[in-house]
């Protein structure tokens, strides 16, 4: 399928007022998914029709409505993927290029979607939300303060409980990229919520051999005593 440069700017332009629970929302939302993931996308005119901010906005909304399908959910992450998967790029040149300027104006202006991480840990429950959520804990570190509330680590302890091998391995990607960049992280988690982690790590090393030494880098980080 071809998105018409016109079309999509229509597009970001209806995602600002459209009926979360509407199929108009996830056709919207499929369709710029398609735009979004093609290999000749602009994402700089992208970025000028501010869609990494209606975005991030959108999901916001889609978190907040119990109604919404799962299949306007997934499309929604499949955005925020196209999203992520382009700023990593722009970041990942910057450094190759030593050109920091431009990963540095990339990083700011996508910054909004560093507010999304509450609903992805939501839909990280039951879906593919986590390598979206991995993507901005990799560029934004533990940026977002409530990763390790009790609710949130409940999710956490429930993905390292899964059968899936991949989904244990991001999930503890994502706690050592959090607590690594941001110790303040653990220094206000409450003791119960970091023993509840590492005893769900503990479990990972004893079903999972392959992912021994990655549960030992994150139960070192859960067990090291924060400075005052």
């Amino acid at each position: 399928a071809v998105v018409s440069t016109q079309s999509t700017g229509a597009l970001v332009e209806l995602m600002k007022d459209v009926d979360p629970v509407g199929s108009l929302c996830s056709l919207i939302l499929e369709t710029l998914g398609i735009f979004m993931s093609s290999s000749n996308v602009d994402f700089s005119w992208l970025y000028t029709l501010g869609v990494h901010e209606q975005l991030s906005l959108l999901v916001l909304k889609l978190g907040v409505t119990p109604e919404v399908g799962e299949t306007t959910i997934l499309a929604a992450i499949k955005c925020l993927s196209a999203l992520l998967n382009y700023v990593m790029g722009v970041v990942k040149k910057a450094l190759q290029t030593k050109n920091k300027s431009s990963g540095e104006d990339v990083l700011r202006r996508s910054q909004c979607v560093v507010n999304t991480c509450g609903v992805l840990l939501v839909w990280y429950q039951y879906t593919t939300a986590p390598p979206a959520l991995l993507s901005i804990t990799q560029l934004y570190g533990g940026q977002y303060k409530d990763f390790l509330t009790p609710y949130n680590v409940d999710i956490f302890t429930e993905s390292l409980r899964d059968e899936d091998d991949n989904r244990v391995k991001t999930t503890l990607k994502i706690l050592k990229r959090i607590m690594t960049t941001d110790p303040v992280l653990l220094k206000t988690a409450i003791a119960s919520t970091k023993e509840q982690l590492s005893r769900a790590v503990i479990a990972v090393k004893t079903a999972s051999p392959t992912l021994v030494p990655l549960s030992d880098e994150v139960l070192k980080l859960l067990q090291t005593k924060p400075a005052p």
